[in-house]
């Protein structure tokens, strides 16, 4: 049982916090050392422990147990000691045993920091080079009903839609296709032959897209597992002008919510998407969670900024990090990445354990919310997102393309087919040449990828080449 708050837990889980630990999560009295020394908890100390002989005058914390809650250092290799060596002080310096009771932690200071457990990544995957490509699969099937034609690997390649140098690779939108009663423009869609269950992925990029009409993506999902059930997680996701934002997909079967108050601990977070956290989703009316830090910035500053896009993913959380090129230090580029120092540049959190561990039921199996991931990047145009917005984008309405609304609307294709009425559509196929759009999508609407990595720790599972499938986006 959970002391003061009286929720059950057992073994390996985190207690929900009291106020006596400052609201923070901490470790279940019968939680074995090992576990607790992955991190875990807010707190990595126990109330009570229930594995330890307790006899006439023995103290029921854990010895030279300390509430420490440091930040490590910033841009600069990590040196930072494993939870166990952190939270433990000297025979020399430790404290006289204190008497019974299941309250005599002092209260710890604010929260400053979210979940850091510290993990020994090795890499296991890599995208680079001039065999970039040779990692993805080329899907052309298209569920948002939008104008882009995803081409086949060869006529990618061919087309220039995807090009690989020494030292960088390039996915961008082509030529006009299709016909004027079926409007299309040239694209790609890759999804990598591997998947992984825990990870730490790293995406290095000069360039990605933007630009009215554009709807990129860098995602994960699940293949085999009907949608969403094995878990979606868009990390860059934006449509026209509009703002960057991850978020996240559940359905029935792994269905997860998580806690606001334990979400925002590192930093303010709302739930971008309105909503409330409930990342189970159901469109058009349950849209996934999606807790960001702000502000939130268009692609076109993404884009200017460059840098290195990391997930990582344990079996408590999902962390989002975005680390600009002119904030770059050795490991958020090396081969020896240290993610639980990167907290400054966290811009999206999901803390799938400490949710369950507060509200019990709210994300019943937190290691278990996502099936194997595997890596996406797609650039789509108008459909279901940029079409149907674009009388709000500013950028775009009556700036691109026809006038609105004297010679198109702005079309919900989940509503309707009109790509004729469609004015994202009528721009981006650009029948006649009117609107400049191809050189204007030459200019803007590509990623420009340095490498993508893959790393993991010594528990984490990955699964086989040759699983491709193509479920959604």
């Amino acid at each position: 049982t959970c002391p003061h708050s009286g929720g059950a837990c057992g073994g390996h889980q985190c207690c929900p916090g009291v106020p006596e630990t400052g609201g923070r999560s901490f470790v279940c009295p019968s939680a074995d050392p090992a576990w607790r020394a992955k991190g875990f908890c807010q707190l990595p100390e126990k109330l009570v422990d229930c594995l330890a002989p307790h006899g006439p005058g023995e103290t029921t914390e854990e010895p030279g147990a300390s509430t420490s809650t440091t930040a490590a250092p910033k841009r600069a290799k990590s040196n930072t000691t494993t939870t166990a060596e952190r939270t433990t002080t000297s025979p020399a310096t430790t404290a006289a045993p204190a008497a019974p009771t299941s309250t005599s932690l002092p209260l710890p200071p604010p929260i400053t920091w979210c979940e850091r457990p510290v993990f020994n990544y090795s890499l296991q995957w890599s995208a680079e080079g001039r065999n970039f490509f040779d990692e993805f699969d080329f899907l052309t099937s298209d569920a948002n009903n939008g104008a882009a034609l995803y081409l086949p690997r060869d006529e990618a390649l061919r087309a220039g839609v995807a090009t690989a140098a020494a030292d960088h690779a390039v996915l961008r939108t082509g030529a006009r296709a299709g016909t004027p009663t079926w409007p299309k423009r040239e694209s790609a869609k890759i999804q990598s032959k591997h998947g992984w269950k825990y990870f730490l992925m790293m995406m290095k990029y000069t360039h990605v897209p933007w630009g009215c009409g554009v709807w990129p993506a860098l995602w994960t999902h699940a293949v085999g597992v009907p949608w969403p059930n094995g878990g979606e997680l868009d990390v860059l996701e934006y449509a026209n002008d509009g703002a960057q934002q991850a978020s996240f997909h559940t359905g029935e079967e792994n269905s997860c919510k998580l806690d606001e108050q334990v979400t925002n601990a590192c930093k303010p977070m709302p739930d971008t998407n309105g909503m409330g956290y409930d990342c189970d989703t159901a469109y058009p009316d349950k849209l996934g969670c999606a807790p960001n830090s702000l502000p939130l910035l268009p692609g076109e500053v993404w884009s200017r900024e460059g840098g290195v896009i990391a997930v990582q993913w344990t079996p408590a959380f999902l962390k989002v990090f975005h680390i600009p090129s002119d904030e770059a230090f050795e490991d958020s580029e090396g081969d020896d990445p240290q993610p639980q120092d990167w907290d400054e540049w966290l811009v999206s959190y999901y803390p799938f354990a400490l949710s369950e561990a507060k509200s019990p039921g709210s994300c019943p199996d937190p290691a278990n919310v996502m099936a194997p991931q595997h890596i996406m990047l797609n650039i789509n145009m108008c459909g279901d997102w940029a079409g149907k917005i674009w009388n709000t984008s500013g950028s775009c309405v009556n700036v691109q393309g026809p006038a609105y609304p004297s010679q198109c609307r702005a079309v919900d294709p989940l509503m309707e087919y009109d790509p004729q009425g469609d004015c994202c559509t009528q721009f981006i196929y650009d029948r006649n040449d009117t609107y400049g759009t191809s050189e204007y999508l030459h200019d803007r609407a590509y990623f420009n990828i340095s490498w993508i990595k893959v790393f993991q720790a010594d528990h984490d599972e990955s699964v086989p080449d040759g699983r491709s499938g193509d479920l959604h986006v």
